[in-house]
Parts: structure tokens; sequence; C-alpha cells
């Protein structure tokens, strides 16, 4: 069984706030104007990949240690930066206008109970020792999302499913959610086009 100090738990959170902290906005801009369900494609993509990197590390043991496990958190960080401008945006080009709230409240609800829930199983999946079927499924489950994003791209109506980036630096709103004193959000600008 592998062990994780929490030194070594340290330098993983720092990995990954560094890689958010300094891609964020790159990944933002490099995205911006493409399709969301690609992001999500690519971002399952990002996320297979740190999977088996973690398996791999499994698999040849604690010797490669850190370096290999820092390197799958530094790619599910880059991951991480597609997932942010693209859910929201899915959920409210998906909804109806009158269901919005509560595909959002779905979407929320869903996210707060995996982030609740997800520690205390995997907990449970390691401690029996089912640390690699667990990976394998995290893997086979991005595959999944990736498909289903890839049938999801042929059925949004066009103008919708682009992600949007503002080179706005004056505190201008750059997010989908709307802007100030009831102007239209970035997203209503840029489908009305």
């Amino acid at each position: 069984m592998f062990v994780v100090s929490a030194r070594v738990m340290g330098l993983f959170f720092a990995a990954n706030t560094v890689t958010v902290s300094a891609c964020q906005l790159l990944v933002l801009k490099a995205a911006g104007g493409r399709r969301g369900t690609r992001a999500v494609v690519v971002m399952c993509g990002l996320w297979a990949v740190s999977w088996a990197l973690v398996l791999t590390n499994v698999g040849l043991g604690a010797g490669w240690g850190k370096g290999l496990f820092v390197s799958a958190v530094v790619v599910f960080s880059l991951g991480e930066t597609l997932f942010a401008p693209t859910l929201p945006a899915l959920v409210n080009d998906v909804a109806p206008d009158a269901l919005r709230g509560r595909y959002n409240g779905a979407s929320t609800f869903a996210l707060t109970t995996g982030f609740a829930l997800g520690p205390i199983l995997v907990g449970v999946l390691l401690q029996r020792h089912w640390g690699v079927p667990l990976l394998v499924c995290l893997m086979l489950a991005c595959a999944v999302v990736a498909t289903l994003a890839t049938r999801l791209r042929r059925q949004l109506p066009s103008g919708t499913d682009i992600i949007i980036a503002s080179s706005a630096t004056d505190g201008t709103p750059t997010s989908t959610e709307g802007g100030p004193a009831g102007e239209p959000s970035l997203r209503q600008q840029e489908v009305r086009a």
C-alpha cells in the first residue's frame, strides 16, 4: 500500500494551485471562441492521462514516487482549467429558459454531492485495496463523458456551445452569467450577434 505523507500531499496541492493559477487565463484565452463540448473532450483526455500516470506509478511501485504523482496532478490541473469555463455554460445551453434554475441547481447539487461523497468512497475503496479498479473506472468514465460530449455537440443549436473569453482587464464581467445592472450576459450578446 502506498502511503503519502502530509508533506507530499502539500506538494500535490501546491502543484495544483500553481498550475491552475498560472494556466487558467492562458487556457481560457486559447479556448475562447471554441466549442465547449470540445473542451470537455480535451478535459476528459487530460484527466484520463492523469489517472493513467497514477496507475503507472502504482504499477511501478513507490520508487518512482513523487515525480510521477506530481506530473499526474499537473496534467489533472490543466484539465481542471477547462472545467470551470465549460460546465456552467453547457448546462445553460441545454436548459430550457423556464427550467434554467433547476438545471443549474441540479448541476450544483451533483458537484457538491461528489465533493462530499467522493473522498469517503475513495477512502473505502483504497482501504480494501481496490485502487487499481478505481483508476481503471475513472479512465473509462472519462471516455464515456467524452463520447457523450461529442454526441451533445451535434444536438446543440448553432450559436451556443461557445467558450467566451474576454480580453477585458478593467473588471467587466467575463463570465456567461450576466452583466451589471441587468445588461445581457456575454453569452447572450454573442448569441444575438
